[in-house]
């Protein structure tokens, strides 16, 4: 089976994506946080590739889903263990491997509000 690689956005194009998807001000706060949970995305797809983690999804759709429960509750941390650490890889023990992506950025009990 052959396959193919797709470049990855930029990280301004990533941002611009994610203010849009979920309807929120660009203003410096909310990129600021955005930057913040790329580096997270970053992170991951390092992490999946360094450890060879394939059974997993990290991808946009699941950057936005973040964003998106995160404007709604300000659970930034919460979020990112539900919604994008849980579908970095189907196994538990593997899933445990990514959630120093997230603690470089994030504080387990922080909590993130996005200007509306």
């Amino acid at each position: 089976v052959d396959t193919f690689e797709l470049d990855l956005p930029d990280d301004i194009s990533l941002r611009e994506r994610i203010i849009g998807a979920i309807q929120c001000k660009d203003t410096p706060k909310n990129r600021s946080l955005i930057d913040k949970m790329i580096k997270v995305y970053r992170s991951a797809l390092e992490k999946a590739e360094e450890l060879e983690i394939y059974d997993g999804v990290i991808d946009f759709r699941s950057l936005a889903n973040w964003a998106d429960l995160t404007a709604i509750d300000g659970e930034v941390y919460e979020n990112a263990i539900d919604s994008f650490i849980f579908k970095c890889s189907l196994d538990k023990n593997s899933r445990l491997e990514f959630i120093p992506c997230l603690e470089t950025q994030f504080s387990e009990r922080e909590i993130a509000e996005f200007e509306k």
